[in-house]
This record gives C-alpha cells, sequence and structure tokens, in this order.
C-alpha cells in the first residue's frame, strides 16, 4: 500500500524527468533484509549506494547502487527481488577416490567442515577435514586415498 510520501516521492520523480532538473534520491525501496548500506554522497546525484552484509552472506540480487539525475537508483530491473543478504555456499566436496566424505548434505555453508576418511587398506595423504569458507571455496586441498604398500 502507498504511503502519502510515496506519492509524493513518485510525483516528484516524475516532474524530474518531464522537466529535467537534477533530484535527489530518496531512502524508498533501499533497504537491505539481514544487512545495512552506505551512501558516498548522501541522497544527492552521484551517490553510490553500497550494501553491506555480514561476514558468510553476500548482497542479492546487486552490490552497489548509483542515484542518476532523475532521482532514481539505478540498476533498477523491471522484476527486482527484494534487496537482501543471502548466504554463501560452497560447491559440493570432491568425490574422494577410495574412500568416504561425511557430512553428504544439500548445500554447504560458511563454516561447515566436511571430514574424509580412506577405505580400509588405503592411507590418507593431505588433511582429514575441510572448511567452507567466506570466499565460498574450501580450505586446502582434497585429500588423497593411496593404497597401503606391504
Amino acid at each position: 500500500m502507498r504511503t502519502s510520501a510515496d506519492r509524493f516521492a513518485a510525483l516528484l520523480c516524475l516532474l524530474c524527468l518531464v522537466v529535467e532538473v537534477q533530484c535527489d534520491c530518496t531512502q524508498t525501496s533501499i533497504d537491505i533484509i539481514g544487512g545495512s548500506y552506505t551512501l558516498t554522497k548522501n541522497l544527492e546525484k552521484g551517490s553510490l549506494l553500497v550494501y553491506h552484509c555480514p561476514e558468510g552472506q553476500y548482497p542479492y540480487p546487486t552490490l552497489t547502487r548509483l542515484c542518476q539525475a532523475n532521482g532514481s537508483w539505478g540498476p533498477l530491473p523491471k522484476k527486482r527481488p527484494a534487496q537482501m543478504c543471502k548466504r554463501v555456499t560452497c560447491p559440493d566436496p570432491f568425490v574422494l577416490e577410495n574412500g568416504n566424505v561425511s557430512p553428504a548434505q544439500e548445500n554447504y555453508f560458511v563454516g561447515d567442515e566436511t571430514t574424509y576418511e580412506c577405505y580400509s587398506g588405503y592411507t590418507m595423504r593431505g588433511s582429514s577435514s575441510r572448511i567452507c569458507l567466506p570466499n565460498g571455496k574450501w580450505n586446502g586441498s582434497t585429500p588423497i586415498c593411496s593404497r597401503d604398500s606391504g
């Protein structure tokens, strides 16, 4: 439901388009669910809006928006989902040849740990566990299970 402030802001923006005057942007529809934002020049034309999220999350669908001369924030796609912080995920850990990876789960988020174990008769070379990092990658490298000699 539109408030009178929203209607006024929309009318002001229309005036900016018709008269080609420069308008400041408004704080309408710039919030982010689960995060915060900063502005480089308050609400003035040319101000860059930068979204921030807690560690292990990222701004979605966009990291930044720009206050345009007509008083609107760009980019603004037609069907723009609500701005929110989404959790960073790591890809499925590699299959361990001659061993198992646990736990098996649908998604791996920052801080999740996988454990590697070699089958009987095989020895592990490398770390027996890996952790999902804030950059969406696993730390270290996948260990190798090599056949015991003897």
